[in-house]
């Protein structure tokens, strides 16, 4: 139960600190906000603060920030519409940026918590060849093959690569000694993998932030190849997951401890960046290419058009939470 009230509670953070970004920055240009919501339907709370309602909605999925001439138009000059495109522009591309912000400082908190991963070992899993092989705990790779061993990635990459092959490691010992040991690989889940788990090493602010960056780039790039593949339809429906299939993720994060949620919660915020900067009505994205296009045609579009645009592509996009949202019911329940 606690699991699933944390659970809950990070998708309600998440969701904050993404509107947070576009309110924040209207109410720092000038722009009048007429609502701020966390949670999509019918209205179960609110309270009035100056010009703004912050309110509560009964479907935790998503949320917004209402702003004056949005959707219509207003001659109130403090109206979004009545604004210049630079502050409009920034106010959109706010919630990414701020869920790409807290990607990243979750990603240095994990670094600096926990530290990295080094070829060195930490212990085996049940099905391992490693102890028969002569591996201990303790030992360091240094060489695989006749590539060098700096670092965890490495020994990743390289196995990435073996199709099943006996691996030829040179391992320090705990006494400084250098022994040469071959170890067949064993399969899991498609891949072939020595069966070791890697100790860690505590690094400095320096070294996390750096680490913070390499990471954010391959979650970034993953979700782009991702992306990619759908576009291409190389994805299934059933390989995507909607809210229930990342709670259950959540969820088990939560059982293995604190530092896989914060895995995922940054990977959830570099992912929710991503996808409302698609250029889709209804996203952040889409509303981003109406400025460029009303940039280019020297003179704004219609609010009342481009809300019916951004209309259908919120109901489009409804229709596709239902679905990938039943998909991820089905998959829970062992369906294929």
């Amino acid at each position: 139960m606690i699991n699933i009230l944390l659970v809950v509670f990070i998708f309600l953070f998440v969701i904050l600190w993404h509107e947070f970004g576009h309110f924040s920055i209207a109410k720092m240009v000038g722009v009048k906000v007429n609502e701020f919501s966390i949670g999509m339907g019918p209205r179960i709370f609110y309270k009035k603060r100056g010009d703004t309602e912050y309110s509560f909605r009964a479907i935790p999925v998503g949320g917004f920030v209402s702003m004056e001439g949005e959707e219509e138009n207003s001659s109130d000059p403090r109206a979004f519409q009545n604004s210049s495109i630079i502050k409009r522009m920034a106010i959109v591309v706010a919630g990414a940026t701020m869920n790409f912000i807290l990607g990243f400082l979750v990603l240095l908190l994990l670094y600096i918590m926990r530290g990295v991963d080094v070829p060195k070992i930490k212990s085996f899993t049940p099905e391992s060849n490693a102890p028969i092989s002569g591996l201990e705990i303790g030992d360091r790779i240094i060489k695989m093959d006749s590539n060098i061993v700096n670092s965890w990635d490495d020994v990743l990459t390289l196995m990435s690569k073996n199709s099943g092959k006996n691996v030829k490691l040179q391992i320090e010992k705990k006494d400084g000694s250098v022994n040469i040991i071959s170890i067949k690989p064993i399969e899991k889940e498609g891949r072939y993998v020595l069966g070791i788990y890697p100790d860690t090493e505590a690094i400095g602010i320096l070294s996390a932030i750096q680490m913070s960056g390499y990471t954010f780039r391959e979650m970034f790039m993953s979700l782009i190849n991702f992306l990619q593949s759908i576009f291409r339809g190389g994805v299934k429906i059933k390989d995507i997951s909607g809210p229930l299939g990342v709670v259950n993720v959540l969820v088990q994060a939560a059982n293995q401890g604190i530092i896989q949620v914060l895995f995922w919660v940054a990977y959830i915020n570099i992912n929710l960046g991503v996808i409302n900067l698609l250029p889709l009505p209804a996203l952040d994205g889409g509303k981003f290419i109406f400025l460029i296009v009303e940039a280019l045609r020297g003179k704004p579009i219609s609010p009342s058009k481009e809300g019916y645009v951004h209309l259908a592509g919120f109901i489009l996009l409804m229709i596709l939470l239902i679905v990938i949202t039943f998909q991820d019911v089905l998959n829970l329940i062992g369906v294929k």
